[in-house]
């Protein structure tokens, strides 16, 4: 028996409805985050990665060395190898990808000694070179656009 002021307590439809729509939201929340959390964010973070070590090396010293002695001596934290070839062409591996591989980088300088074109790229998550970049590939003759990385390679053109 219901006393004076007391209500009957139980779900109505309404309420029914309420928890099922607050249920579906929740789902769907969570799926978001969890199918975020599962993406592979690497290819990204690859590119940021060639990108910000092609601003480095322009900045650095690597792209205002003047000749074959000054790199090999040296001392500042530089690149795991170097060599020189025609067209003043510096070219090694740097620093690591997300893949745990070092970036590859080509560096063309000018006749005044300074870089005047650096490509930087990772191999991606295969670990193999997709790309056969000759001398050619990035003399300054070429527009930075028609340099293309092939298959699962991330990398930037940094044109001075």
């Amino acid at each position: 028996m219901l006393r004076k002021g007391e209500r009957k307590q139980g779900f109505t439809t309404f309420d029914t409805l309420m928890v099922l729509a607050l249920g579906i939201t929740a789902l769907g929340i969570s799926s978001s985050i969890i199918s975020d959390s599962l993406r592979d964010d690497r290819p990204e973070r690859a590119q940021f990665g060639a990108e910000a070590l092609a601003h480095q090396i322009a900045s650095g010293g690597l792209a205002e060395m003047k000749n074959d002695a000054e790199v090999e001596s040296s001392t500042n934290r530089g690149p795991a190898s170097v060599s020189s070839g025609a067209l003043n062409l510096y070219e090694g591996l740097l620093g690591k990808d997300p893949w745990g591989q070092p970036f590859h980088y080509k560096l063309v300088r000018a006749n005044d000694g300074r870089a005047s074109r650096i490509v930087v790229w990772s191999d991606g998550a295969d670990k193999k070179s997709d790309n056969a970049l000759s001398d050619s590939d990035i003399a300054l003759n070429l527009s930075s656009d028609d340099i293309r990385f092939q298959g699962d390679d991330v990398g930037f053109v940094y044109d001075r």
